[in-house]
């Protein structure tokens, strides 16, 4: 179930906020792995409240939300094995603030960037690998979940034919397992790109664009896989 409400405080400010309940099976992979594993089924309840403001030139909104997880699902790799899976890691809470604005103050340019900050807390110590061994993961935050995010995005059509973009995404530092003994560093990636309208050529509706990805060429770590000894696999 879920249920939303919003109200318009002025022509051009709103408020809004929802509640949601989720839930979330096993992935079918489990049911084939060699390791016999039942995590058993994901629920949360989520929370969001914000607020909006849009007009012709500007736009921006700020939420606050928060997700109570029961028996959150993580994947976690079994190094000696060669095989990953899922795992129960027990009531888990995240809460954070999205931050997003959009300036377009002449029709020709554009301007938007976003922002996040998220907060992740596991409740309890979960089971490791091996029999007897018990992970401290009380209090600890979840894997690969930076506390900070961002993306920027310009864009400039000097002409009718022609439009240039430039863009770039942030990304913050993120342990690199449950037990929250490394960090793997943020990064930044930024790509160009120019597009030119064939219109005027007899061909409507059709374009040639250019792209370039990472454009510095920058060197980062796409998807980390925690096991469950307190390291990671990158």
């Amino acid at each position: 179930p879920n249920v939303g409400v919003s109200y318009d405080l002025a022509p051009d400010l709103t408020v809004f906020a929802s509640y949601a309940q989720t839930l979330s099976a096993p992935r079918t992979d489990d049911l084939y792995d060699r390791d016999d594993v039942d995590p058993g089924p994901e629920e949360a309840a989520a929370y969001d409240l914000g607020l909006r403001y849009t007009t012709p030139t500007v736009m921006g909104a700020l939420s606050i939300w928060r997700n109570d997880f029961s028996n959150r699902i993580e994947r976690v790799f079994d190094e000696p094995a060669g095989i990953a899976f899922s795992q129960n890691v027990g009531d888990v809470q995240l809460w954070g603030i999205d931050g997003q604005v959009g300036y377009k103050p002449i029709e020709q340019l554009s301007v938007y960037a976003s922002a996040s900050y998220i907060e992740s807390e596991i409740q309890n110590n979960i089971p490791g690998a091996s029999a007897g061994l018990t992970l401290q993961t009380k209090g600890k935050s979840l894997y690969e979940i930076p506390k900070l995010q961002g993306g920027v995005r310009v864009q400039f059509d000097p002409i009718e034919l022609v439009s240039f973009g430039v863009q770039g995404k942030f990304v913050g530092d993120r342990w690199t397992n449950l037990v929250n003994t490394e960090k793997f560093p943020g990064y930044s990636l930024w790509d160009l790109d120019v597009r030119l309208k064939l219109d005027t050529f007899g061909l409507e509706r059709t374009y040639i664009q250019a792209n370039v990805r990472n454009l510095f060429d920058e060197r980062f770590l796409g998807d980390i896989s925690a096991n469950l000894t307190g390291t990671a696999l990158a």
